[in-house]
């Protein structure tokens, strides 16, 4: 509807004439479509007396009741007796409509048609609206149905929100749904930390440590939940009868119904601590030139085993329906290491080499970034296990050539997306670089 002055109900008042003009106009278009495509032109009715069919019409009580009260009195039914194709339309001489059923008359009663009164009644009379609560003038309904309509036929039914639209009004059309976010493991501000070591042997050596975060500032996570309440809004509770006291379909009886709607929310979670990681290590030396290393931690604070958790979801089997049901809270993520190192690189010998070796575990939630290695980033580290090999070699004094290549790095726990979880792997990674020392 390209003019919404057309919703003003004044406009009807304003336009007067032209509205009444129209209104006649349709109503002959529709009387001698109807008398013609009906009448004249079916052959199984253009040979019968107008009288007749009008006569047959009449079998039907409620019917004949109208037509009874809307044939002229000045002319005799039985002077109907032409064939029907013999009869011309000519014009329309009057609108009426049929009103209520007098019982004192048996009769119905003819009344005139008011255009004006006719439009504003069907148009700006406030309706049940069975999409919202409350009512809307009917004009403003339809406007909105219309609307809808065609702005999802426009996408083939996509009910999204739609970035021309949101352009046109000026403002973002809000959707509820679901978001996916990638957890971010917030940088530890200040934290206390305390090591042991000690030498058993020539050749083993152990070490113990301790990581607890400080300045504990709240951190706070959601996490979608989708939960059903009880709504009362308009719905149909029932249908009216109609004169043979069968029930209408097309005549609904609105009032206040109560049913379950869903109810999308967010979970959140909030705590202050990040890290409370305790650990322990051994290194041992096997002969004079190779060294095997092993490290075991968790962190056991609740941010820890909160990321360690996972998304609930409900899923219908053979389909793409899941339904998120907020998160589980994980339990204690633990990392460990080992590592065998073979030779030594040092920058002050040319020809000097190393190699190693290792496979990595980090549970989320253990891993809070900056791993020193050079080997891998990050992200081949937080959630993620895998085997690297790796070596370095001094061609030249104070320059170091070195090379890393990561493989079969998986996920510990499950990714979320907007299908439930699923299991993933990273790429393979290789590192080359080189160190000048001066």
């Amino acid at each position: 509807m390209g003019n919404p002055s057309l919703l003003d109900r004044n406009y009807l008042e304003n336009n007067k004439e032209k509205l009444e003009e129209g209104y006649k106009a349709v109503a002959e278009w529709a009387a001698k479509s109807h008398f013609y495509g009906t009448l004249v032109y079916q052959t199984d009715t253009r040979d019968k007396t107008l009288a007749s069919v009008i006569k047959e019409e009449m079998t039907n009580y409620n019917e004949g009741a109208k037509i009874t009260a809307v044939l002229p009195k000045n002319q005799p039914l039985n002077t109907l007796n032409s064939p029907i194709h013999k009869y011309k339309f000519k014009r329309v001489v009057g609108i009426k409509k049929v009103g209520p059923y007098d019982y004192t008359t048996s009769s119905y009663k003819i009344e005139d048609v008011n255009v004006i009164n006719e439009l504003k009644e069907a148009n700006f009379s406030s309706i049940e609206n069975y999409y919202s609560e409350g009512t809307v003038t009917n004009i403003v309904k339809k406007y909105l149905e219309e609307l809808k309509v065609t702005i999802q036929d426009s996408e083939q039914g996509n009910t999204l929100p739609r970035a021309a639209l949101e352009k046109v009004i000026g403002k973002p059309i809000k959707v509820t749904g679901l978001k996916l976010e990638r957890d971010v493991i917030p940088a530890i501000d200040k934290a206390l930390f305390a090591q042991y070591k000690t030498q058993i042997n020539p050749r083993l050596g152990l070490q113990a440590w301790f990581l607890r975060s400080l300045n504990n500032n709240a951190h706070s996570m959601q996490a979608g939940h989708a939960k059903t309440k009880m709504v009362t809004h308009t719905g149909i509770t029932g249908y009216n009868k109609d004169w043979a006291g069968d029930i209408d379909l097309n005549d609904p009886i609105y009032g206040e119904v109560t049913s379950e709607v869903p109810d999308l929310t967010n979970d959140m979670y909030t705590t202050k601590r990040l890290a409370n990681i305790f650990a322990i290590g051994a290194q041992y030396q096997v002969g004079d030139n190779a060294l095997i290393s092993l490290d075991y931690g968790f962190n056991r604070s609740d941010f820890g085993r909160y990321m360690n958790g996972h998304t609930n979801f409900d899923h219908i089997r053979s389909t793409a329906d899941f339904t998120v049901k907020g998160h589980s809270m994980g339990g204690t993520p633990h990392f460990w290491t080992a590592r065998l190192d073979l030779g030594q690189s040092d920058f002050t010998r040319p020809g000097s080499w190393n190699a190693f070796m290792d496979y990595k575990y980090f549970a989320h939630g253990s891993f809070f970034g900056g791993n020193g290695t050079g080997a891998v980033p990050d992200r081949y580290l937080d959630g993620i296990r895998s085997f690297t090999l790796g070596g370095g070699y001094v061609p030249r004094k104070d320059f170091l050539v070195e090379a890393f290549y990561t493989f079969d790095a998986k996920g510990i726990g499950q990714r979320d997306t907007l299908y439930g979880g699923e299991n993933f792997k990273l790429g393979n990674y290789t590192r080359i670089q080189g160190t000048y020392k001066f």
